[in-house]
Parts: C-alpha cells; structure tokens; sequence
C-alpha cells in the first residue's frame, strides 16, 4: 500500500514539474501580408501541418506554432511574390541533444493561414496533415504523410496524399483526388465534374 501511495506521489510530482517545460519552449511566428481578391498562397513545408481559412479579410494571416523554437529545427521564409503570399519550411540537420536520444526528429510544426475567399491555394507538405475550408478559388493540396480535409471549396479541387485519407465536404467545383500506397500504386482515386 505505502509503495502504491509512493508511486502515484513521485509520477504526480514528476507531472507538475515537468509540465512547465513544455510551455518553455512553445514557439509562435505571426506574419501578415496586404492581400487582393484572385491572389495566391503557395506553401512548401516538411514535417508540418497547414490549415488554410478563407475569409473576408483582405490581408493574409500567418501564423506558426511548435512546441520547441522553431528557429532550432525549422529554417522559414515567409515572403510575398507579385500577388502570392509564399510560404517555404525547410526542416534543418539537428544537432541537438534531444535528437541524439530520439532520432533527427523536428518537432511538429503547425501553420495556419487565413486569407480572402478568393485566394488561389498552392499547398505541399511532407509530414503533415493539410485542412482547407471556405475558398472560392483554385486549391492543389499535396502531401505524403497525412490526411487532406476539404470544406466549402468552391473553385477546381485537386488534392493527393500518400500516407493519409482525404475527406472532401461541400465541394463545388471541379474535383480530382486520390491516395497512393507507397508500394502498391494507387489505392484509390476519384474524379468528378461538379
């Protein structure tokens, strides 16, 4: 009984200090950048999550998150081509004492941008999942390791992913989308004029 006690004390206790490491290295990165109807968004990541919402702003919001500095594993450029918002993140060699206990891996990276409706999407990620909702203009999401969710797109659609399922909802335009096994070929693919 003593030594059941004993357990549960020292692993609370190691939960209370501990905890507050984690939000010792949470880091943010915000960004915005003047937007115009029928501009683009062209997002290049490795091993990070993007969340594209369209909205009635007429300026393009930012925003990255990661439990760790993301200056530490992550080398971003955050710039503006003509009428394209471009978004490149690139993960670095890691030298650092916590990848030599858990392997060369970046902590995950979160990227959420809101745009106007009529924002043309251009996404690729490796390592992460891809969610856009409520555009009104073209959207090509790519990845090969993670899901696609799609709602309230309303311009042509084409959306890939090796390592993920792909849930489309309230898809008005064009569509085109499909899944590839990484040894198999293609595992599914559908096609339809809408």
């Amino acid at each position: 009984m003593k030594a059941k006690l004993a357990n549960a004390l020292l692993g609370t206790m190691l939960l209370v200090i501990l905890s507050p490491l984690n939000s010792l290295y949470a880091d943010q990165m915000k960004r915005t950048f003047p937007a115009v109807a029928g501009g683009a968004l062209k997002v290049v990541a490795e091993g990070a999550g993007v969340k594209v919402i369209g909205g009635t702003a007429d300026q393009v919001s930012v925003t990255l998150d990661s439990p760790r500095e993301i200056g530490k594993f992550y080398d971003v450029s955050l710039g503006k081509e003509g009428d394209a918002v471009v978004i490149i993140v690139k993960a670095k060699d890691s030298d650092h004492l916590l990848s030599r206990f858990f392997g060369n891996n970046s902590p995950k990276l979160e990227i959420t941008v809101g745009v106007p409706a009529q924002t043309n999407a251009d996404i690729n990620t490796s390592g992460g999942e891809i969610e856009v909702s409520g555009l009104e203009g073209s959207v090509d999401a790519n990845t090969s390791g993670g899901g696609i969710d799609c709602s309230r797109i309303v311009g042509p659609l084409v959306a890939h992913t090796s390592g993920g399922s792909i849930n489309l909802v309230s898809v008005a335009g064009t569509c085109s989308a499909g899944t590839t096994a990484i040894d198999s070929g293609p595992a599914g693919y559908l096609s339809s004029a809408g």
